[in-house]
């Protein structure tokens, strides 16, 4: 993917990913982390990577793959990232909620629209099986 025909340059915010040219994969993981009540959890690794390019309108497009398909599998496409504050503006597939789901985080997350509840995943092996 590349914007005005300008090759797209990525760095990592957060998580662990292999960039390979417009390839990006996360290689997720379950991890520990501290919940809001300071429990110890164990859930999906999480990660952000992000490009030089500036948006300022038209189309965005991503082919999402998983390795492995569970209702808790997401991807989210960022359309505002604020480093200073870390808030963030996206759109997301999956997810143990919702189909897909537009959001923000300013420190909790708001979400603005979302497609049907999700009761079991709606992800597809490649060939077109679920």
């Amino acid at each position: 993917m590349a914007a005005r025909g300008n090759a797209m340059r990525w760095t990592v915010i957060e998580g662990d990913f292999e960039i390979r040219g417009a390839q990006i994969v996360f290689k997720g993981a379950e991890t520990q982390f501290t919940d809001n009540q300071g429990r110890q959890q164990t859930g999906n690794a999480v990660g952000l990577a992000m490009n030089d390019q500036r948006f300022a309108g038209g189309e965005i497009s991503a082919t999402i793959e998983f390795s492995v398909i569970g209702e808790t599998n997401a991807c989210e496409l960022v359309f505002y990232f604020n480093p200073a504050r870390r808030w963030i503006v996206s759109a997301g597939l999956g997810g143990p909620q919702y189909t897909y789901f537009i959001r923000h985080w300013d420190g909790q997350w708001q979400v603005h629209g979302t497609g049907a509840p999700a009761k079991k995943p709606i992800l597809f092996q490649k060939g077109g099986t679920k």
